[in-house]
């Protein structure tokens, strides 16, 4: 009975956002921006909005967009380019 009673909440919530994004993209958009978690850089240590970006092999934990895209990305260009990380180096 709990699994069922689950099942049409989740479908009558997902109902909701199908007509939200329908009758009304901004709210729709504001609404799903308003749910994401807040985080901070392991690199810059700014607040950011969002689930963010794995920041393995520089860092444990999660970057934002803009460390990902500077720093985490072309180091792992550089270290694949070069075979650093399969002979062990990082």
């Amino acid at each position: 009975m709990v699994n069922e009673l689950t099942m049409a909440a989740l479908r009558a919530e997902q109902a909701e956002y199908e007509r939200l994004a329908r009758e009304d993209p901004d709210a729709f958009a504001a609404k799903i921006q308003a749910n994401l978690p807040w985080n901070h850089c392991a690199m810059c240590r700014f607040l950011f909005q969002g689930h963010g970006n794995n920041a393995r092999p520089l860092l444990d934990g999660v970057v934002c967009d803009e460390c990902n895209d500077n720093a985490v990305w072309p180091h792992r260009l550089r270290t694949s380019s070069t075979g650093a990380e399969a002979k062990g180096a990082t």
